[in-house]
Protein backbone atom coordinates (compact mmCIF):
# COMPACT_ATOMS: atom_id res chain seq x y z
CA UNK A 1 0.00 0.00 0.00
CA UNK A 2 1.20 3.33 -0.76
CA UNK A 3 0.69 6.98 0.60
CA UNK A 4 -2.38 8.89 -1.61
CA UNK A 5 -0.23 12.02 -1.06
CA UNK A 6 3.53 11.38 -1.91
CA UNK A 7 3.58 7.86 -2.32
CA UNK A 8 4.90 6.63 0.73
CA UNK A 9 4.73 2.75 1.12
CA UNK A 10 2.84 2.27 4.28
CA UNK A 11 1.26 -0.79 6.29
CA UNK A 12 -2.62 -1.46 6.73
CA UNK A 13 -2.51 -0.10 10.15
CA UNK A 14 -1.07 2.92 10.24
CA UNK A 15 -3.59 6.14 10.55
CA UNK A 16 -0.94 8.95 9.49
CA UNK A 17 2.08 8.78 6.97
CA UNK A 18 5.45 8.59 8.49
CA UNK A 19 6.97 11.18 5.63
CA UNK A 20 4.61 13.73 4.67
CA UNK A 21 1.69 13.03 7.71
CA UNK A 22 -1.12 12.92 5.74
CA UNK A 23 -4.06 11.30 7.20
CA UNK A 24 -4.16 7.82 5.49
CA UNK A 25 -8.03 6.68 4.12
CA UNK A 26 -9.23 3.37 4.10
CA UNK A 27 -11.81 1.34 3.51
CA UNK A 28 -13.43 -2.29 4.90
CA UNK A 29 -13.80 -4.57 2.58
CA UNK A 30 -12.30 -7.59 3.61
CA UNK A 31 -9.00 -5.78 3.39
CA UNK A 32 -7.38 -2.26 3.60
CA UNK A 33 -7.30 -0.68 0.07
CA UNK A 34 -6.95 2.94 -1.46
CA UNK A 35 -9.05 4.59 -3.92
CA UNK A 36 -7.41 4.89 -7.48
CA UNK A 37 -6.91 9.35 -7.91
CA UNK A 38 -8.84 11.02 -10.85
CA UNK A 39 -6.09 12.98 -12.30
CA UNK A 40 -7.44 15.29 -15.04
CA UNK A 41 -6.02 18.49 -16.59
CA UNK A 42 -6.03 21.87 -14.28
CA UNK A 43 -6.37 19.69 -10.67
CA UNK A 44 -3.82 20.31 -8.02
CA UNK A 45 -2.55 17.24 -6.06
CA UNK A 46 -5.14 18.14 -2.80
CA UNK A 47 -7.89 17.69 -5.34
CA UNK A 48 -6.41 14.31 -7.00
CA UNK A 49 -7.01 13.33 -3.59
CA UNK A 50 -8.94 9.94 -3.11
CA UNK A 51 -12.62 9.90 -1.46
CA UNK A 52 -13.40 6.89 0.60
CA UNK A 53 -15.66 3.88 -0.56
CA UNK A 54 -18.17 2.52 1.80
CA UNK A 55 -19.72 -0.42 1.87
CA UNK A 56 -23.29 -0.50 1.11
CA UNK A 57 -25.82 -0.97 3.78
CA UNK A 58 -28.30 -4.18 3.73
CA UNK A 59 -30.84 -3.29 1.44
CA UNK A 60 -28.78 -1.69 -1.35
CA UNK A 61 -28.56 2.04 0.23
CA UNK A 62 -25.71 3.43 0.95
CA UNK A 63 -25.16 5.13 4.59
CA UNK A 64 -23.66 8.29 3.60
CA UNK A 65 -23.84 10.37 0.61
CA UNK A 66 -20.77 10.25 -1.63
CA UNK A 67 -20.87 13.96 -2.48
CA UNK A 68 -21.58 15.69 0.81
CA UNK A 69 -20.97 12.92 3.11
CA UNK A 70 -24.12 13.45 5.02
CA UNK A 71 -26.01 10.55 7.32
CA UNK A 72 -28.33 8.85 4.76
CA UNK A 73 -30.16 6.22 7.44
CA UNK A 74 -32.75 7.27 9.69
CA UNK A 75 -33.18 3.80 11.47
CA UNK A 76 -31.44 0.87 12.84
CA UNK A 77 -32.89 -2.89 12.29
CA UNK A 78 -34.67 -4.14 14.74
CA UNK A 79 -32.76 -6.24 17.05
CA UNK A 80 -33.03 -10.00 16.79
CA UNK A 81 -34.88 -11.34 19.79
CA UNK A 82 -32.91 -13.47 22.58
CA UNK A 83 -31.99 -17.58 21.53
CA UNK A 84 -34.37 -19.44 24.28
CA UNK A 85 -31.71 -21.97 24.75
CA UNK A 86 -29.44 -19.39 26.28
CA UNK A 87 -28.70 -19.84 30.05
CA UNK A 88 -26.68 -16.33 30.80
CA UNK A 89 -29.59 -13.68 29.29
CA UNK A 90 -30.96 -10.98 31.32
CA UNK A 91 -35.03 -11.15 31.95
CA UNK A 92 -36.91 -8.31 29.92
CA UNK A 93 -37.77 -5.49 32.13
CA UNK A 94 -40.90 -5.64 34.30
CA UNK A 95 -40.09 -9.88 34.41
CA UNK A 96 -40.22 -11.48 37.70
CA UNK A 97 -36.93 -13.06 39.15
CA UNK A 98 -35.81 -16.12 40.50
CA UNK A 99 -33.56 -15.93 42.83
CA UNK A 100 -34.68 -18.59 45.41
CA UNK A 101 -34.03 -21.55 43.16
CA UNK A 102 -38.09 -21.77 44.38
CA UNK A 103 -41.41 -20.00 43.55
CA UNK A 104 -40.90 -16.76 41.37
CA UNK A 105 -40.31 -13.72 43.63
CA UNK A 106 -40.82 -10.26 42.57
CA UNK A 107 -39.10 -7.26 44.21
CA UNK A 108 -42.43 -5.10 46.32
CA UNK A 109 -43.11 -1.87 44.31
CA UNK A 110 -42.95 1.20 46.43
CA UNK A 111 -45.99 3.16 45.31
CA UNK A 112 -47.69 -0.03 44.31
CA UNK A 113 -50.41 1.30 47.28
CA UNK A 114 -50.18 4.81 46.91
CA UNK A 115 -47.82 7.30 48.78
CA UNK A 116 -47.12 6.53 52.03
CA UNK A 117 -46.73 2.93 52.09
CA UNK A 118 -43.05 3.00 51.99
CA UNK A 119 -42.72 4.86 55.29
CA UNK A 120 -39.42 3.87 56.82
CA UNK A 121 -36.51 1.30 55.71
CA UNK A 122 -36.80 -1.80 56.45
CA UNK A 123 -33.43 -2.09 57.93
CA UNK A 124 -34.58 0.17 60.60
CA UNK A 125 -34.81 -1.39 64.25
CA UNK A 126 -36.15 1.63 65.31
CA UNK A 127 -39.64 1.76 66.26
CA UNK A 128 -41.33 4.67 65.43
CA UNK A 129 -44.88 4.42 68.02
CA UNK A 130 -45.55 3.36 71.14
CA UNK A 131 -45.67 -0.31 71.36
CA UNK A 132 -44.67 -1.09 67.74
CA UNK A 133 -42.25 -4.02 67.77
CA UNK A 134 -38.32 -3.59 66.01
CA UNK A 135 -37.99 -4.73 62.55
CA UNK A 136 -34.94 -6.87 60.73
CA UNK A 137 -31.63 -6.26 62.51
CA UNK A 138 -29.92 -3.13 60.90
CA UNK A 139 -27.67 -4.30 58.30
CA UNK A 140 -29.93 -6.59 56.65
CA UNK A 141 -33.00 -6.28 54.43
CA UNK A 142 -35.70 -9.17 54.51
CA UNK A 143 -36.40 -10.28 50.97
CA UNK A 144 -39.75 -12.65 51.91
CA UNK A 145 -41.27 -9.36 54.64
CA UNK A 146 -41.26 -6.60 52.87
CA UNK A 147 -43.73 -3.43 54.95
CA UNK A 148 -46.96 -3.38 53.86
CA UNK A 149 -48.87 -1.51 55.98
CA UNK A 150 -50.04 2.40 56.49
CA UNK A 151 -49.12 4.70 59.37
CA UNK A 152 -51.28 4.16 62.16
CA UNK A 153 -54.05 7.17 62.41
CA UNK A 154 -54.70 8.99 65.44
CA UNK A 155 -57.21 6.51 66.97
CA UNK A 156 -54.75 3.58 66.52
CA UNK A 157 -52.21 5.73 67.74
CA UNK A 158 -54.14 6.28 70.95
CA UNK A 159 -55.53 3.06 71.32
CA UNK A 160 -51.25 1.87 71.92
CA UNK A 161 -50.12 0.86 75.35
CA UNK A 162 -48.76 3.92 77.41
CA UNK A 163 -44.69 4.27 76.98
CA UNK A 164 -43.59 5.62 80.10
CA UNK A 165 -39.28 6.22 81.01
CA UNK A 166 -39.13 7.02 84.90
CA UNK A 167 -35.64 7.44 84.89
CA UNK A 168 -35.04 4.59 81.70
CA UNK A 169 -37.08 3.38 79.36
CA UNK A 170 -39.88 0.98 80.84
CA UNK A 171 -42.94 -0.51 78.55
CA UNK A 172 -45.98 -0.99 80.39
CA UNK A 173 -48.80 -2.66 80.04
CA UNK A 174 -52.29 -1.10 79.30
CA UNK A 175 -53.95 -0.70 82.25
CA UNK A 176 -57.47 0.40 80.83
CA UNK A 177 -58.70 -3.05 79.88
CA UNK A 178 -62.02 -2.99 78.33
CA UNK A 179 -63.53 0.10 80.16
CA UNK A 180 -61.02 2.39 77.82
CA UNK A 181 -59.82 4.44 80.96
CA UNK A 182 -57.23 4.00 83.90
CA UNK A 183 -58.34 3.13 87.18
CA UNK A 184 -57.95 5.72 90.08
CA UNK A 185 -55.83 2.65 91.80
CA UNK A 186 -53.74 1.85 89.03
CA UNK A 187 -49.37 1.48 90.25
CA UNK A 188 -47.76 1.96 86.84
CA UNK A 189 -45.08 -0.79 88.67
CA UNK A 190 -47.48 -3.05 90.24
CA UNK A 191 -46.12 -6.53 89.78
CA UNK A 192 -42.41 -5.31 89.56
CA UNK A 193 -39.90 -2.84 91.31
CA UNK A 194 -40.69 0.19 92.14
CA UNK A 195 -38.61 2.94 90.07
CA UNK A 196 -35.91 4.67 91.69
CA UNK A 197 -36.29 8.66 92.24
CA UNK A 198 -33.19 10.15 92.47
CA UNK A 199 -33.49 13.18 94.55
CA UNK A 200 -31.45 16.52 95.19
CA UNK A 201 -27.92 16.00 96.21
CA UNK A 202 -25.99 17.48 98.97
CA UNK A 203 -22.91 19.43 98.88
CA UNK A 204 -21.35 22.60 100.56
CA UNK A 205 -21.60 25.52 99.10
CA UNK A 206 -20.98 29.04 100.29
CA UNK A 207 -23.51 30.24 101.31
CA UNK A 208 -23.62 28.03 103.96
CA UNK A 209 -20.09 28.79 104.84
CA UNK A 210 -21.20 32.47 105.21
CA UNK A 211 -24.05 31.70 107.51
CA UNK A 212 -22.47 29.75 110.14
CA UNK A 213 -19.21 32.52 110.31
CA UNK A 214 -22.41 34.80 110.74
CA UNK A 215 -24.00 32.80 113.32
CA UNK A 216 -20.89 32.13 115.03
CA UNK A 217 -19.80 36.15 115.58
CA UNK A 218 -23.78 36.67 116.78
CA UNK A 219 -23.43 34.16 119.32
CA UNK A 220 -20.24 34.85 120.99
CA UNK A 221 -21.24 38.51 120.89
CA UNK A 222 -23.93 36.98 123.51
CA UNK A 223 -21.49 35.91 125.88
CA UNK A 224 -19.04 38.64 125.84
CA UNK A 225 -18.87 41.95 126.79
CA UNK A 226 -20.27 45.16 124.61
CA UNK A 227 -18.99 48.21 125.85
CA UNK A 228 -16.95 49.03 129.00
CA UNK A 229 -17.31 52.45 130.77
CA UNK A 230 -15.11 53.14 133.14
CA UNK A 231 -15.49 54.87 135.51
CA UNK A 232 -18.85 54.27 136.67
CA UNK A 233 -21.46 57.20 137.17
CA UNK A 234 -24.44 57.78 138.16
CA UNK A 235 -25.77 55.63 135.69
CA UNK A 236 -25.60 51.60 135.25
CA UNK A 237 -22.11 51.85 133.26
CA UNK A 238 -18.78 49.41 133.55
CA UNK A 239 -19.33 46.19 131.35
CA UNK A 240 -22.79 46.14 129.08
CA UNK A 241 -23.93 42.49 127.58
CA UNK A 242 -25.85 42.68 124.61
CA UNK A 243 -28.83 41.51 127.26
CA UNK A 244 -28.34 44.96 128.81
CA UNK A 245 -29.77 46.98 125.89
CA UNK A 246 -32.58 44.75 125.79
CA UNK A 247 -34.06 41.67 127.65
CA UNK A 248 -35.41 40.11 124.24
CA UNK A 249 -32.01 40.39 122.23
CA UNK A 250 -30.41 37.16 122.80
CA UNK A 251 -33.01 35.16 121.79
CA UNK A 252 -33.42 36.94 119.04
CA UNK A 253 -30.32 37.04 117.75
CA UNK A 254 -30.64 32.77 118.50
CA UNK A 255 -33.59 32.50 115.91
CA UNK A 256 -32.13 34.51 113.80
CA UNK A 257 -29.08 32.78 113.57
CA UNK A 258 -30.17 29.41 113.45
CA UNK A 259 -33.06 30.27 110.57
CA UNK A 260 -30.24 31.14 108.96
CA UNK A 261 -27.65 28.31 108.73
CA UNK A 262 -31.11 25.87 108.71
CA UNK A 263 -32.06 27.49 105.72
CA UNK A 264 -28.41 27.35 104.14
CA UNK A 265 -28.67 22.95 104.89
CA UNK A 266 -31.81 23.52 103.47
CA UNK A 267 -30.19 24.96 99.72
CA UNK A 268 -26.97 22.31 100.23
CA UNK A 269 -29.92 20.12 99.66
CA UNK A 270 -30.43 21.74 96.42
CA UNK A 271 -33.83 23.29 97.95
CA UNK A 272 -34.21 26.88 96.44
CA UNK A 273 -36.48 27.86 99.27
CA UNK A 274 -33.40 27.36 101.76
CA UNK A 275 -31.47 30.02 99.83
CA UNK A 276 -34.33 32.28 100.45
CA UNK A 277 -34.78 31.22 103.93
CA UNK A 278 -31.01 32.30 104.79
CA UNK A 279 -31.42 35.24 102.91
CA UNK A 280 -34.31 36.75 104.90
CA UNK A 281 -32.34 35.17 108.11
CA UNK A 282 -29.31 37.15 106.80
CA UNK A 283 -31.53 40.37 106.35
CA UNK A 284 -32.77 39.84 109.97
CA UNK A 285 -29.97 39.44 111.64
CA UNK A 286 -28.19 42.59 110.11
CA UNK A 287 -31.51 44.69 111.22
CA UNK A 288 -31.43 43.35 114.60
CA UNK A 289 -27.63 44.41 114.72
CA UNK A 290 -27.68 48.03 113.63
CA UNK A 291 -30.70 48.06 115.90
CA UNK A 292 -28.24 47.22 118.65
CA UNK A 293 -25.28 48.92 117.58
CA UNK A 294 -28.03 51.75 117.89
CA UNK A 295 -28.50 51.92 121.38
CA UNK A 296 -24.87 51.00 122.13
CA UNK A 297 -24.11 54.32 120.92
CA UNK A 298 -26.92 56.19 122.85
CA UNK A 299 -25.50 54.82 125.84
CA UNK A 300 -22.32 55.92 125.01
CA UNK A 301 -23.49 59.28 124.20
CA UNK A 302 -25.00 59.48 127.51
CA UNK A 303 -22.15 58.14 129.48
CA UNK A 304 -20.02 60.85 128.12
CA UNK A 305 -22.54 63.86 128.70
CA UNK A 306 -22.76 63.01 132.36
CA UNK A 307 -19.21 61.83 132.74
CA UNK A 308 -17.10 63.91 130.51
CA UNK A 309 -13.71 61.84 132.09
CA UNK A 310 -15.36 58.48 131.36
CA UNK A 311 -13.22 56.09 129.31
CA UNK A 312 -15.38 54.33 126.73
CA UNK A 313 -13.72 50.85 125.39
CA UNK A 314 -15.89 49.21 122.17
CA UNK A 315 -15.29 45.65 123.18
CA UNK A 316 -15.10 42.28 121.27
CA UNK A 317 -18.84 41.70 121.74
CA UNK A 318 -19.18 44.83 119.54
CA UNK A 319 -17.20 43.88 116.71
CA UNK A 320 -18.55 40.19 117.23
CA UNK A 321 -21.76 42.54 116.45
CA UNK A 322 -20.82 44.01 114.02
CA UNK A 323 -19.04 41.41 112.14
CA UNK A 324 -22.39 39.38 112.16
CA UNK A 325 -24.23 42.00 110.34
CA UNK A 326 -21.86 42.39 107.78
CA UNK A 327 -22.08 38.89 107.09
CA UNK A 328 -25.55 38.88 107.44
CA UNK A 329 -26.31 41.26 104.39
CA UNK A 330 -23.23 39.46 102.38
CA UNK A 331 -25.73 36.04 103.11
CA UNK A 332 -28.95 38.04 101.82
CA UNK A 333 -26.85 38.89 98.45
CA UNK A 334 -25.31 35.56 98.03
CA UNK A 335 -29.11 34.25 98.07
CA UNK A 336 -30.57 37.13 96.44
CA UNK A 337 -28.12 35.15 93.25
CA UNK A 338 -30.25 31.89 93.52
CA UNK A 339 -33.37 33.99 93.43
CA UNK A 340 -34.38 31.88 89.97
CA UNK A 341 -37.07 29.62 88.82
CA UNK A 342 -36.91 26.19 90.59
CA UNK A 343 -39.48 24.70 87.57
CA UNK A 344 -42.37 24.56 89.45
CA UNK A 345 -45.86 26.60 89.31
CA UNK A 346 -45.93 29.31 91.23
CA UNK A 347 -47.66 30.09 94.71
CA UNK A 348 -50.61 32.24 94.49
CA UNK A 349 -50.79 35.57 93.16
CA UNK A 350 -53.25 36.96 96.11
CA UNK A 351 -52.10 35.40 98.70
CA UNK A 352 -49.01 36.63 97.96
CA UNK A 353 -50.43 40.33 96.98
CA UNK A 354 -51.90 39.79 100.57
CA UNK A 355 -48.77 38.92 102.17
CA UNK A 356 -46.85 42.14 100.49
CA UNK A 357 -49.55 44.81 102.14
CA UNK A 358 -49.26 43.05 104.84
CA UNK A 359 -45.55 43.86 104.80
CA UNK A 360 -46.03 47.60 104.25
CA UNK A 361 -48.75 48.04 107.13
CA UNK A 362 -45.69 46.13 109.37
CA UNK A 363 -43.34 48.86 107.92
CA UNK A 364 -45.47 51.27 108.49
CA UNK A 365 -46.97 51.05 111.46
CA UNK A 366 -43.58 51.66 113.80
CA UNK A 367 -43.44 55.19 112.27
CA UNK A 368 -46.64 56.64 113.17
CA UNK A 369 -46.18 59.19 115.88
CA UNK A 370 -48.19 58.96 118.90
CA UNK A 371 -49.36 61.32 121.44
CA UNK A 372 -48.85 64.23 119.88
CA UNK A 373 -45.69 63.58 118.62
CA UNK A 374 -44.45 65.06 115.46
CA UNK A 375 -43.56 62.74 112.09
CA UNK A 376 -40.06 64.66 111.69
CA UNK A 377 -39.28 62.46 115.25
CA UNK A 378 -38.57 59.30 113.25
CA UNK A 379 -35.64 61.41 111.75
CA UNK A 380 -34.35 64.08 114.24
CA UNK A 381 -33.99 64.50 117.78
CA UNK A 382 -37.06 65.93 119.97
CA UNK A 383 -36.61 69.84 121.22
CA UNK A 384 -34.11 69.76 124.24
CA UNK A 385 -33.06 65.79 123.33
CA UNK A 386 -29.24 65.20 121.68
CA UNK A 387 -30.11 61.36 120.24
CA UNK A 388 -26.99 59.78 118.02
CA UNK A 389 -27.86 59.95 114.36
CA UNK A 390 -26.94 56.04 114.01
CA UNK A 391 -30.39 55.29 115.80
CA UNK A 392 -32.83 56.97 112.93
CA UNK A 393 -30.38 55.06 110.70
CA UNK A 394 -31.19 51.77 112.46
CA UNK A 395 -34.78 51.95 112.61
CA UNK A 396 -35.06 52.80 108.51
CA UNK A 397 -32.42 49.58 107.84
CA UNK A 398 -34.47 47.50 109.84
CA UNK A 399 -37.33 48.16 108.46
CA UNK A 400 -35.95 48.77 104.80
CA UNK A 401 -34.34 45.19 105.05
CA UNK A 402 -38.30 44.13 106.05
CA UNK A 403 -39.70 45.94 103.44
CA UNK A 404 -36.95 44.16 100.77
CA UNK A 405 -37.61 40.64 102.22
CA UNK A 406 -41.04 40.93 102.24
CA UNK A 407 -42.67 42.76 99.27
CA UNK A 408 -40.04 41.32 96.71
CA UNK A 409 -40.24 38.17 98.75
CA UNK A 410 -43.87 37.93 98.38
CA UNK A 411 -44.53 39.08 94.77
CA UNK A 412 -41.94 36.63 93.93
CA UNK A 413 -44.41 34.35 94.09
CA UNK A 414 -41.84 31.51 93.74
CA UNK A 415 -40.30 29.26 96.57
CA UNK A 416 -37.40 31.08 97.18
CA UNK A 417 -39.48 34.37 97.97
CA UNK A 418 -41.50 32.66 100.22
CA UNK A 419 -38.39 31.77 101.95
CA UNK A 420 -36.86 35.43 101.90
CA UNK A 421 -40.18 36.63 103.51
CA UNK A 422 -40.85 33.71 106.02
CA UNK A 423 -37.02 34.49 107.26
CA UNK A 424 -36.77 38.34 106.97
CA UNK A 425 -40.18 38.14 109.34
CA UNK A 426 -39.14 35.90 112.12
CA UNK A 427 -36.50 38.31 113.99
CA UNK A 428 -39.32 41.76 114.11
CA UNK A 429 -42.42 38.96 114.55
CA UNK A 430 -40.37 37.40 117.97
CA UNK A 431 -39.41 41.31 119.11
CA UNK A 432 -43.07 42.04 118.30
CA UNK A 433 -44.50 39.17 120.44
CA UNK A 434 -42.26 39.52 123.31
CA UNK A 435 -43.02 43.17 123.79
CA UNK A 436 -46.85 42.88 122.96
CA UNK A 437 -47.07 40.04 126.16
CA UNK A 438 -44.07 41.75 127.91
CA UNK A 439 -42.94 38.25 128.52
CA UNK A 440 -39.43 39.46 129.73
CA UNK A 441 -38.68 42.56 132.35
CA UNK A 442 -37.38 45.48 129.35
CA UNK A 443 -38.15 44.22 125.81
CA UNK A 444 -38.14 46.66 122.48
CA UNK A 445 -40.34 45.97 119.10
CA UNK A 446 -39.09 46.29 116.04
CA UNK A 447 -37.66 49.67 115.45
CA UNK A 448 -37.35 50.09 118.79
CA UNK A 449 -40.27 52.02 119.85
CA UNK A 450 -42.83 54.46 117.79
CA UNK A 451 -42.15 58.65 118.41
CA UNK A 452 -44.18 59.93 121.58
CA UNK A 453 -44.55 56.28 123.17
CA UNK A 454 -44.65 56.09 126.77
CA UNK A 455 -45.36 52.48 127.43
CA UNK A 456 -43.07 51.15 124.86
CA UNK A 457 -45.32 48.78 123.08
CA UNK A 458 -45.43 48.32 119.69
CA UNK A 459 -48.55 50.25 117.59
CA UNK A 460 -51.42 47.80 116.83
CA UNK A 461 -50.72 48.69 113.37
CA UNK A 462 -47.78 46.87 113.61
CA UNK A 463 -48.81 44.38 115.59
CA UNK A 464 -51.83 43.81 112.98
CA UNK A 465 -48.90 43.79 109.99
CA UNK A 466 -46.45 41.86 111.39
CA UNK A 467 -48.92 38.71 112.16
CA UNK A 468 -51.21 39.04 109.03
CA UNK A 469 -47.31 38.79 107.19
CA UNK A 470 -46.57 35.43 109.19
CA UNK A 471 -50.59 34.10 108.59
CA UNK A 472 -50.23 34.75 105.00
CA UNK A 473 -46.43 33.43 105.06
CA UNK A 474 -48.17 30.07 106.12
CA UNK A 475 -50.54 29.84 104.01
CA UNK A 476 -48.37 29.98 101.31
CA UNK A 477 -46.07 27.59 102.17
CA UNK A 478 -49.29 25.00 102.71
CA UNK A 479 -50.38 25.54 99.40
CA UNK A 480 -47.04 25.11 98.33
CA UNK A 481 -46.84 21.56 99.94
CA UNK A 482 -49.80 20.85 98.21
CA UNK A 483 -48.91 21.70 94.79
CA UNK A 484 -45.75 19.30 95.78
CA UNK A 485 -47.98 16.78 96.92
Amino acid sequence: MQCHVCGTGVRPEQKFCMECGARLQHQRAGELALAPPELGPGRDREAAQPTLALPPVSGGHPMFDPATGQLLVTSLPAPAGPDEDATNVLPALGEPVNTLGGATFAPPDPYAQGPGHWGRETVDAYPVWPGEQSGPARGGYDERSAPTRQQPTRQEYVNQPPYRSDRGSEQYGDPRGATGHVPATYVPWEGGAEPVVYGPTFRIRPLLLLAILAAVAAVVAMFVGVIDIEPEGPLPLGVSKLNDFATNHTVTGILLSVTMVVGALAWCGGFRWGAGLAGGGGAGLAGWVVIVVGQVEVRITQAEALAPSAAVTRDIGYWCLVGAGGLGLLVLFASLLRAGHDGRAGLDPWVAALGAMATIAAVLGPLIPLNDANLDENWSSPPGTNVPTLIFVARFVQLGLLLLCGVFGFLLVRRYGLGLAIGGAIGVGWMTFTTTTEQTDSPIGPAIVNPGSTDGKPYIVTVVGIGLMLFFGLVATAMALIDAD
